[in-house]
């Protein structure tokens, strides 16, 4: 019987996952992200040839996903655009397994975790997203909170990993300043409060 319950229960997440990764694709192909994609292609691009941000252009926002986007171009040769349709997909699937194991971490209740990553059928984001930038930046929190869970679980854990934990908490600024400062903030006050 637990088995058939945990065999369950690895379906539905898996379901989940495949749902979150299909919601990002279908909302990939809406009005504005189409619009986004071809600004962030352009400079993708530019970094794919060689070209450095803030040196060889001007640029507002932080250069994460471009230089993902230009990595993946040089994978694959060019652009592609299937190329940020699968990053996207790829982060959205991983951010339900990830976001899986940190609940496991803190709760054995099956329903209880199920019922929580229904949440993340969205990427964990609103409806309307913007797709490369949010999904990328709620990987990095989730890394980076899957990370701290960790460290909080262990008896004795070196310094070098809480130095660790408190860079993790920045890496979602490279993807999108706003949800990255107020992650970052949140975990630094959580640090600061436990130690």
């Amino acid at each position: 019987m637990k088995r058939t319950v945990k065999n369950i229960e690895y379906i539905l997440i898996f379901l989940i996952a495949c749902l979150s990764a299909w919601t990002v694709y279908a909302q990939s192909l809406t009005f504005t992200p189409l619009i986004d994609y071809s600004y962030q292609t352009e400079i993708a691009y530019r970094m794919y040839v060689g070209e450095m941000p803030y040196r060889d252009f001007w640029l507002i926002l932080s250069p994460g996903v471009y230089w993902i986007l230009a990595i993946m171009m040089k994978l694959a040769g060019g652009y592609a655009h299937w190329i940020p349709l699968a990053f996207m997909c790829g982060i959205s699937f991983s951010i339900v397994l990830l976001t899986y194991a940190a609940l496991r971490r803190l709760t054995t209740h099956p329903v209880l975790i199920i019922v929580l990553l229904t949440l993340l059928v969205s990427a964990g984001n609103a409806i309307v997203l913007v797709p490369n930038y949010d999904v990328a930046a709620s990987g990095a929190i989730v890394i980076s909170v899957l990370w701290f869970i960790t460290l909080w679980q262990q008896p004795k854990t070196p310094a070098w990993q809480w130095f660790l934990s408190g860079m993790l908490a920045f890496v979602p600024c490279l993807f999108k300043q706003n949800i990255g400062v107020a992650y970052t903030a949140t975990m630094i006050g959580t640090l600061g409060g436990m130690s």
